[in-house]
Order: structure tokens, then sequence, then C-alpha cells
């Protein structure tokens, strides 16, 4: 209905696409980014209460959000609110700790699956896969004329599509603006090599003779006097 269809959009607007709605995440990368630069090791109580503490946040968000697809679920605007506020928190908590536990070589089989070499090529086009995906998701969902049945088949029919057609349109961009773009940026910001002067403080008979830096160089005197009597 129209009124629905309003509904929609007042969530994707206020919510869903508002950037301070999105300034916890970016909060919690850039704390992790400060807190890895200091370099410091953690204990091993952190160690476990960051994985106890990492496995309830997963637990939280996954299965709250599946008591909300529920047959028998029950609007609850408080309970909606309060999930709505602190998901997206939480699970930027959640990676930002598979991150720094992985750094530190606390992170298991986590790490050892995050490290895998086919997240390499993947890495390189993740921004612009990031800028595409939501266009298509739109595209997609605005392109049907009739309500899609919910189901399990169906959403892992959509993600592998929609996931597909985001890495092509990602890889397509990615080669030809923001790659291009990112060796232009080096050319121009590139720092000039410092020139490594050796200094040879070697001395023969009592002179020190510091012009030849390579000990290879032999110079015979017999051989400059008969160059310049030749000339």
């Amino acid at each position: 209905s129209t009124s629905s269809m309003a509904t929609s959009g007042d969530i994707m607007n206020n919510f869903y696409a508002a950037s301070h709605a999105r300034a916890g995440p970016w909060l919690f990368g850039v704390l992790l980014g400060y807190i890895l630069s200091k370099k410091r090791n953690p204990s091993v109580k952190l160690i476990v209460l960051g994985w106890l503490t990492t496995i309830l946040s997963f637990a939280f968000v996954f299965f709250t959000y599946r008591i909300f697809q529920g047959e028998d679920y029950q609007w609850n605007a408080t309970w909606e609110i309060f999930y709505a506020a602190v998901s997206k928190q939480i699970w930027a908590f959640t990676i930002c700790w598979l991150i720094y536990s992985s750094v530190h070589g606390y992170g298991g089989i986590v790490s050892k699956i995050l490290s895998w070499p086919i997240y390499m090529p993947l890495a390189r086009i993740s921004y612009s896969v990031y800028l595409v995906h939501f266009i298509i998701q739109i595209m997609r969902n605005t392109a049907g004329r009739v309500p899609v049945y919910f189901s399990d088949e169906t959403v892992i029919y959509s993600f592998f599509a929609q996931f597909i057609v985001s890495l092509i349109g990602g890889l397509a961009l990615c080669l030809v603006f923001e790659s291009p773009f990112v060796a232009l940026e080096r050319i121009i910001f590139k720092k000039p090599k410092k020139v490594r002067i050796e200094k040879n403080d070697d001395s023969h008979q009592g002179v020190s003779n510091g012009g030849f830096v390579n000990d290879n160089v032999n110079c015979n005197i017999s051989t400059i006097v008969k160059e310049e009597q030749q000339a």
C-alpha cells in the first residue's frame, strides 16, 4: 500500500541511509586503528573476555533478528528502537575484535580463513563493490512487480545473484576509475628518493681519500703518467 511504501521510505532515508546513523561503526574503526598503532600486546584476560563478548554479540545480532521475522512476532516499538540503535555498533565491535585478535595472533581458525590468498584480489575491488552493490540492490527491489515470497532459498538465490553482479560492476568501476586515479595520485605525491652517500675513512700511508667509495677501485700512478704523456 501507499502508507507502507511511505513508511519504508522514511526508514530508508532517516535510518538506513543517514550518515549519522552510520557514525558508530566508523568510530569503532578509527578507534581500532588508533589502538593497533600503539602496538601493545593484549593480556590473556583481555583475550578471553574479548572472545566471550564477541560470541555473545554475534548471537544477539543474528538470533534476535530472526525473532523479528517470526510469524507470531508482535510489533514492539521499544524493542525495535533498541535493536536498531545498538545492532550496528555491536556488529562493528565484533568485526573490530576479529581484526584485533588476528593481528596479535589470537584469531585461531578465523585468522587462518581471513588470511587465504583468495581475498587479495577481492580486497582490491572491495571499495568499488561497496559503491556499486547498493545501486544493484535498489534496481533489483524496484524492478519487481509482484511481492516475492520470503524464504531461505529465495534469500540465498538473491544474495549470490547480487553478489556476483556487484563483483562484476565493482571490477569495472575499479579498472576504469579507482585504479587509474590511485596510480595518478602516487605519481603526483611521490616522494623523492634520498641518495645515500657512503663515506670511506680508510687511509693509505697516513692519507685519507674519501673520493673512492668502492674498495675495488685501484689507482696506478704509472698508468696515469703514461696517459698524460700520450695526450
